[in-house]
């Protein structure tokens, strides 16, 4: 069955359908708490993993990243909770979207004029004493967009609006002041979503599409060519080069991804003890972040790998589930859009932790140690949340 199976109800004005399915719930009812149940789990992951990746001795105390972990993911809870009481129907406001937009275009210029610079990346700037990451929350923004002017290009049936609106130009400064951080990983990502969210649209633009695509592949190439000859520590073309070169684990040179595959294999089926852990030995780069796949892994082995799959399986097929019975099509793409936003970047940050994708520094939602990654997260779980309670009895 696919996943926006109810769409036509949106576009043939079948509203007359919606009362016998629905029915009237009281403010604290409704909400889909399975799926809050799996973010639960999945933070309770979060915690032994970055309490176990604390053992390094590039930390001084485990219990350092552990009380921070803990303090976000109370705040995240409660924010996931005042969130989900929120009419998702308030973020198809052009006014919300506008002045969130402006917000986001802000908070990206002021990164590129005051961010702290990390291995050539200006990813972040700090405010107040905490660091704040705008790109985590763009992802979530770019979705309400893409939602919005989907379902006003099917109301005026025509697919200029998708091209031409407002709404299109702004999610192209958006993504011309993330690729001038430069963060193509997190540029990648929007990509997918805003393409996965067409494709479940089931909005016929091949021939736009695939000129685009042409294009941009063209000028990827080009661009790439350019840095490749010109620029010797180009790290695109870097990274790329290390990942072909690791395919062949006896040819693998480099540290990082050598690290990860002895830590991934180490653990074979019930994990090591945890001194006799690869990474408490300092050898595992970004142990907390990117790589603490890797770490969960060696502590738990095989059968705490397919738990943790499995966590993020079922988190989708609930996403789905009410992306599916949604009443209405704007928040069927939210639902989509959002779900696939988190299962995809953690499908990305598993096959950068065994090898299997270049790196790009994409975190392990719910899981790693980051704060504006699990805020991101979270806040997308309480619109989940929300539209879970505004979906049929079925």
């Amino acid at each position: 069955m696919r996943i926006l199976d109810y769409i036509h109800l949106s576009k043939k004005n079948n509203n007359h359908l919606i009362p016998h399915r629905l029915k009237i719930k009281s403010r604290f009812e409704g909400f889909d708490l399975s799926i809050l149940a799996i973010v639960l789990t999945l933070c309770l992951f979060g915690l032994l993993a970055v309490f176990w990746a604390g053992m390094s001795p590039d930390f001084s105390t485990p219990f350092v990243l552990l009380k921070s972990k803990i303090l976000f993911i109370f705040l995240g809870i409660c924010f996931s909770l005042w969130i989900s009481h929120i009419d998702y129907h308030f973020y198809e406001r052009r006014f919300f979207l506008i002045l969130v937009s402006l917000a986001s275009i802000v908070c990206l210029i002021l990164v590129l004029f005051f961010g702290h610079k990390e291995a050539g990346f200006l990813l972040r700037f700090t405010i107040f004493k905490q660091s704040f990451q705008p790109t985590e929350y763009c992802k979530i923004l770019i979705v309400l967009i893409l939602s919005h002017t989907i379902t006003y290009t099917y109301r005026r049936k025509t697919k200029n609006y998708l091209f031409l609106s407002a709404h299109s130009f702004i999610l192209g400064i958006l993504a011309l002041l993330i690729i001038l951080q430069p963060d193509l990983g997190a540029l990648m990502l929007i990509g997918a979503i805003g393409l996965s969210m067409l494709i479940a649209a089931r909005i016929h633009i091949i021939k736009p599409i695939s000129l685009i695509c042409s294009l941009m592949l063209a000028a990827g190439s080009f661009f790439f060519l350019i840095c490749s000859l010109w620029l010797k520590d180009f790290y695109g073309y870097d990274r790329i080069r290390k990942f072909v070169q690791c395919l062949s684990v006896s040819k693998c040179n480099e540290f990082q991804m050598k690290s990860a595959y002895m830590c991934t294999v180490s653990g074979k089926f019930f994990g090591n003890n945890i001194m006799n852990s690869i990474h408490v030995h300092g050898l595992l780069p970004m142990e907390c972040n990117d790589f603490i796949f890797c770490v969960i892994a060696e502590e738990m082995g095989f059968h705490g790998v397919v738990i943790l799959i499995l966590l993020y399986i079922f988190f989708m097929q609930r996403g789905f589930f009410i992306a599916r019975n949604c009443k209405d099509f704007s928040g069927q793409l939210m639902a989509f859009g959002l779900t696939w936003m988190i299962g995809f970047q953690a499908l990305l940050n598993i096959l950068i932790a065994v090898g299997l994708f270049p790196v790009t520094g994409f975190t392990l939602p719910f899981v790693s140690q980051g704060g504006n990654s699990l805020m991101a997260a979270m806040t997308a779980v309480g619109i989940l949340l929300n539209i879970s309670r505004n979906t049929f009895e079925v």
